[in-house]
């Protein structure tokens, strides 16, 4: 008699990771793709996987760049950032941010664990849908100006053919002296 063993936390990160895939592709690659132009944002708060607590309201100091990405895609979040961080003069505060509110939360202290092994850096975890989630295989850049209106940009896995996008996107925003949607005016 052949007996299977297996210990309970994979078991449960492999049905996690099951879960995430069938919820992709049932999706389809445009059901969620973001929406185009700009928009303003309101305050949000979002922890990381170790329950650091990060808060965001507007207006900030400067603009801020969430990289949101699903979590079998977290090493292409790590390339963009790196990138970002070295091609933007303007130096805007740039956060990973891992898309989890398809998952039940039962799965929320295996993932945070699970992140918290593979990075020291914190990775915040959008259990309640705060972004929209990206396509598999692919990243959502939000761009938020320091009033909070944001403009956001789908990247799949070319960078070379979005890095310029983005970082002129970036520069832009960062630059920008009033909004539309509020009276803040930087100066």
């Amino acid at each position: 008699m052949i007996q299977a063993s297996f210990k309970l936390p994979h078991f449960l990160t492999a049905i996690a990771y099951l879960f995430t895939a069938l919820t992709a592709l049932q999706a389809g690659p445009d059901a969620r793709s973001p929406t185009e132009g700009t928009h303003h944002s309101s305050a949000f708060k979002l922890a990381d996987q170790n329950k650091k607590s990060f808060s965001f309201t507007f207006p900030r100091s400067s603009a801020t760049v969430f990289l949101v990405f699903q979590q079998s895609d977290a090493p292409l979040a790590k390339k963009w950032k790196r990138e970002l961080q070295s091609s933007t003069k303007s130096r805007p505060e740039i956060k990973t941010v891992a898309s989890l509110g398809l998952l039940p939360p039962s799965f929320e202290s295996t993932i945070s664990s699970r992140i918290a092994r593979s990075t020291k850096e914190p990775v915040l975890l959008d259990w309640d849908g705060v972004f929209p989630a990206p396509r598999a295989r692919s990243l959502l850049i939000r761009i938020v100006s320091p009033c909070g209106s944001f403009t956001d940009i789908t990247t799949g896995r070319d960078m070379k053919r979005d890095v310029a996008k983005v970082v002129s996107q970036v520069e832009s925003t960062s630059k920008s002296r009033d909004c539309k949607y509020c009276k803040y005016k930087r100066f």
